[in-house]
């Protein structure tokens, strides 16, 4: 018994050209998705953007004042270089926090003591949350290189929720410290 013969004016298709016709389809869709990511810019909001004149990195949709506030940070009047990725709507919460700040010793100090966040220490294991990042907005920012750890767990309360907090500080420049933080509800 023989195979039945196509229908009159069409040819029989061969499993080479459809998975052919399949393979440069979803070629010419992963290309689509490339071209579209990168003129929208739907990248990661933290490889490379640069902060804008408030600090805010690209991709952060709270303030600082706010999310200062939700996590009880008193920041330093003295810091300088401040960069912060800051989302409402996050994954483990309502708001996740990134930031980083160069201050002064006594600016650390005050920072330290006003946020409430324990006692510095060299091990990394005090941390509640991931290490901190060097700069939430440069993938390729210079790293922390003498640094020094503090993290708690905050439980809520009757005017907040629970919520984590880490803190990296580099003082190999002791006059002029490195505060990296990380802060998200729970």
């Amino acid at each position: 018994m023989s195979a039945p013969a196509p229908a009159p004016g069409k040819t029989p298709k061969s499993p080479f050209l459809l998975l052919l016709s399949v393979g440069l389809t979803l070629a010419l869709l992963v290309a689509a998705v490339i071209v579209t990511v990168s003129l929208t810019g739907g990248h990661d909001a933290r490889t490379g953007a640069a902060p804008d004149a408030g600090g805010a990195c690209r991709g952060s949709n709270v303030t600082l004042h706010t999310v200062s506030q939700r996590f009880r940070l008193k920041l330093p009047d003295d810091a300088k270089d401040l960069h912060y990725l800051a989302h409402s709507g996050g994954l483990s919460g309502e708001y996740d926090l990134e930031m980083r700040f160069r201050t002064t010793a006594s600016g650390l100090q005050h920072f330290l003591a006003g946020s409430g966040l324990p006692k510095l220490s060299g091990n990394v294991d005090v941390l509640r949350t991931g290490v901190p990042e060097a700069d939430p907005c440069r993938q390729d920012a210079e790293g922390l290189r003498h640094a020094s750890y503090a993290g708690d767990q905050v439980a809520g309360g009757a005017d907040h929720g629970a919520y984590v907090r880490g803190v990296a500080v580099d003082d190999s420049d002791r006059a002029r410290p490195v505060v990296a933080l990380i802060a998200m509800d729970t």
